[in-house]
């Protein structure tokens, strides 16, 4: 469950009657201690509220509180940047996760003023910004691999839900509830209708057997093995690694060298940007690297997905 700190700190008693009705893990999303950066980035400012909100959601009895925070917005500064994680420890979730700035299509657009007087931080900075959030976290209790966006205080902890790792690691199918909610089925990437009012249009009043044979979708592709692997891939790298293991149980029969082996020799031998664990059978992100991930992620896009970047580049 995901709810925001104006909610958390309001509303008390929803959040009891959440978790004692078997909600046992809660996220909050923070996103920023600055009101300012949040109003600029069309996100209601909540500060103030976040202490309260934790306070309530502790006393509530969830088993695990998380907190999400973005670095990386138009304006934000490296000692704004530092106030948000010093928030963020002092607050003591139990795991914390952090999104590098990606803003895409009508999701939810900047400001005009930002786009206008501001730019996205380059890579370098994204490198710096990140660099200095993942030894601060560590230096005070929390653990991640290198390259991960999720911190948790369980070492060995991935920071995120046994849910979460199957269908991000292991490639496990799921259904997902609700608008725009995503869903896996084989080959298919499935979206939900996109507004709460046209999911709910879509599903009242339906039963259960009218929703299995006619499922709400918004949006669908048929996703080839070579666009599954690199979404895979993809993925994986978000959490800091590619795992072998891993790779194996969403790919059976297939090893990642088998799709990426001239990439992954690449990266370890010719750049050093990556290092293999023989023992846990992982490629790692060497520390300091960050700011290169952009290029990483690159390598590992399938080759339909590349020749359609070059075409719309032939286009310019």
């Amino acid at each position: 469950m995901e709810t925001t700190p104006s909610i958390a700190a309001s509303q008390p008693a929803k959040m009891a009657h959440l978790a004692n009705h078997g909600v046992r893990r809660i996220s909050i999303g923070v996103q920023s201690t600055n009101s300012t950066l949040l109003s600029e980035a069309n996100r209601t400012a909540q500060i103030k509220a976040e202490v309260e909100a934790i306070s309530n959601l502790r006393k509530a009895g969830f088993d695990r509180v998380s907190t999400d925070v973005i670095f990386g917005l138009p304006g934000q500064s490296m000692d704004d940047w530092k106030q948000d994680l010093k928030v963020l420890v002092e607050l003591g979730p139990d795991a914390i996760t952090t999104y590098d700035c990606l803003y895409r299509g009508k999701g939810r657009p900047f400001r005009k003023s930002v786009k206008e007087k501001q730019s996205i931080p380059s890579p370098e900075r994204y490198g710096e910004m990140y660099d200095h959030g993942y030894n601060f976290l560590l230096q005070n209790g929390y653990f991640a691999p290198y390259g991960s966006v999720n911190f948790s205080k369980k070492e060995g902890d991935t920071g995120t839900s046994a849910y979460f790792e199957k269908r991000l690691l292991w490639g496990s199918p799921y259904v997902g509830l609700g608008n725009y909610a995503s869903s896996l089925l084989d080959r298919y990437w499935i979206f939900g209708p996109y507004t709460v009012d046209a999911w709910l249009d879509a599903v009242r009043e339906k039963t259960e057997e009218e929703l299995l044979s006619s499922w709400p979708i918004h949006d669908a592709y048929s996703l080839g093995r070579e666009e599954r692997v690199a979404k895979h891939a993809l993925l994986s790298l978000s959490f800091g690694f590619l795992d072998c293991s891993y790779f194996e149980k969403a790919f059976p029969g297939c090893a990642i060298e088998d799709f990426y082996g001239d990439v992954l020799q690449y990266l370890v031998e010719e750049k050093g940007w990556m290092v293999f664990d023989r023992v846990k059978r992982r490629y790692l992100l060497r520390e300091g690297v960050f700011d290169k991930l952009h290029i990483i992620r690159a390598l590992f896009y399938s080759a339909r997905c590349l020749s359609w970047f070059e075409r719309k580049l032939e286009e310019k």
